[in-house]
């Protein structure tokens, strides 16, 4: 779906934290209608300038949902203005863009997700479950602590009502217990056997900085999954 709109504006209803670093835009449409597939991301701008300067950012809603939102991590001068958006504030946007979702006879879904990366996971098992969807689906999600995980309670409300899917959480720098916590290491393919067994008859979707998505694409070739059943998006 390439639904794209040149530079649309839209306007901040409201920006909430979600971490130390990360915080949700929540944004309207002014001038046109707006649709997307869940799991693609749009271009933004904070100007109507046709030289200025653009990030992309993969949206966080869900298709169905009345407001569009951008999930934002402060990493230099172009997201911190992002993070210093105030209601009311307009915001340009081009897209949407990407083909980063699973087809709708897919199933045996495995997301890995570090950081901020868990965003276009977020909107496709949102969209999921407002389409009452039951895939089976297996998200590992990485973080080096509990308050460095993006929409935590989120996850596990959507969770809490799907036995299909399962959000298998991984601490690096944290040992504080939690319920939802599987394992105080770096996620690695040794456990994603032991939690999932055979690798080969999943499809697999890794989002995360350049190094985990590389990373985990080779290891996961090397285990014998097919290079069609991988499918990547990583930022810098």
């Amino acid at each position: 779906m390439e639904n794209r709109i040149n530079k649309g504006q839209f306007i901040v209803n409201r920006v909430k934290k979600e971490t130390e670093d990360v915080v949700t835009i929540f944004l309207s449409a002014t001038d046109k209608t707006f649709t997307f597939q869940a799991g693609q991301y749009v271009s933004v701008y904070l100007d109507k300038d046709k030289n200025s300067q653009a990030k992309f950012y993969t949206i966080s809603s869900a298709p169905e949902e009345k407001k569009i939102t951008l999930s934002v991590k402060k990493i230099g001068n172009f997201s911190s203005a992002l993070h210093n958006l105030k209601v009311s504030d307009p915001v340009y946007l081009s897209g949407p863009f990407g083909w980063f979702y699973p087809n709708k006879d897919m199933d045996n879904l495995v997301f890995l997700a570090a950081g901020i990366g868990i965003a276009p996971f977020l909107s496709i098992i949102k969209d999921c479950q407002n389409k009452n969807i039951k895939k089976k689906v297996d998200i590992f999600y990485t973080n080096k602590t509990l308050d460095d995980i993006s929409f935590f309670e989120d996850m596990n409300k959507i969770a809490e009502k799907n036995d299909k899917l399962k959000v298998h959480y991984c601490l690096t720098r944290d040992k504080v217990k939690n319920e939802f916590i599987d394992r105080y290491e770096r996620l690695d393919i040794k456990y994603l056997k032991e939690k999932l067994g055979d690798l080969t008859n999943k499809n697999f979707y890794i989002c995360g900085p350049i190094s985990f998505v590389s990373d985990f694409r080779k290891q996961l070739l090397v285990s014998e999954v097919k290079e069609e059943n991988i499918f990547t998006e990583s930022f810098f």
